[in-house]
């Protein structure tokens, strides 16, 4: 009964795509621009998945979590997919249980003893535990991310700004970020020119 009812959901999910319908199950033809968002977010969701299985093959493991995770962070803060690829990219080489020697952790490489309290208030954690938690920690990095985004919007490329700023202040790290963004876009690219 189950698997009639999720194969039932899976036809309705394709057909919408195409305006149809299967009376009772899909009621409303999706517009174009909803069509294209969710084919859109299909798609981030396969690249990602491939772009870490063939970038970091030691991760291939949580490469579909880590995409969920990554497409549903996209949609829900507003931020591009290949810029949280490239920032896990370069700060974690996505080992969401990293910590590095300053004792930043997880995927976006988040540093407990400046943040842990703003996000407990503003409700991504509840314990520093969940920074391991790839899911939490990629909110909590694009939070961060955004947060020095937003104090820098009246400055000439505040996402340059705000990328310095999340490093710390290392140098070539926004160029390092830039080359990650182009290598998935070119990534993606290729992986849907192909099939």
């Amino acid at each position: 009964m189950f698997r009639a009812k999720k194969v039932t959901l899976v036809i309705a999910f394709i057909l919408s795509f195409q305006g149809l319908a299967i009376p009772g199950v899909t009621k409303t033809r999706l517009s174009d621009a909803e069509c294209e968002k969710q084919r859109s977010g299909i798609q981030h969701e396969i690249a990602v998945r491939e772009y870490i299985k063939t970038r970091f093959p030691d991760r291939d493991k949580f490469a579909s979590i880590y995409s969920k995770a990554v497409v549903m962070v996209a949609k829900k803060h507003d931020v591009k997919v290949p810029v949280i690829v490239a920032i896990a990219s370069v700060e974690s080489s996505w080992d969401h249980k990293a910590i590095s020697t300053k004792k930043a952790v997880g995927l976006m490489q988040v540093m407990p003893s400046v943040w842990v309290e703003t996000l407990k208030q503003e409700g991504y954690i509840k314990t520093k535990k969940d920074l391991l938690k790839p899911e939490r920690n990629l909110e909590a990095g694009i939070y961060i991310y955004k947060t020095y985004k937003e104090g820098y919007k009246k400055s000439k490329n505040p996402a340059r700004k705000a990328l310095y700023r999340y490093s710390g202040g290392h140098v070539g790290y926004v160029g390092r970020i830039n080359a990650g963004i182009e290598d998935y876009k070119s990534f993606k690219k290729e992986l849907f020119k192909r099939g």
